[in-house]
């Protein structure tokens, strides 16, 4: 049985999940992050200092585990969730 379902839309809402691992990778990285990069790297970027700074960020990255949303293997969640009457999404 198919009920009728009246939806709501949320733009620029983060959380959404399309699949199943995007819904792990949902739970497992909320947004906003956690993280905040001053505590963990001191540097200011600049021309005279990359080399030192990636170094420094690829290992927070690495060592948050979000190198996939840089390498593309976790995908863009959808920017619009469905609500509908019955309360799922």
């Amino acid at each position: 049985m198919v009920s009728e379902h009246s939806s709501v839309r949320i733009k620029d809402f983060s959380m959404a999940s399309s699949a199943s691992s995007s819904s792990f990778m949902a739970a497992k990285y909320p947004y906003p992050s956690t993280v905040n990069v001053a505590n963990f790297i001191s540097i200011k970027l600049s021309h005279k200092n990359y080399l030192l700074w990636k170094t420094k960020m690829l290992g927070l990255i690495e060592g948050q585990e979000m190198m996939g949303f840089i390498d593309g293997q976790i995908s863009k969640l959808t920017s619009t969730i469905e609500i509908f009457e019955n309360g799922e999404a």
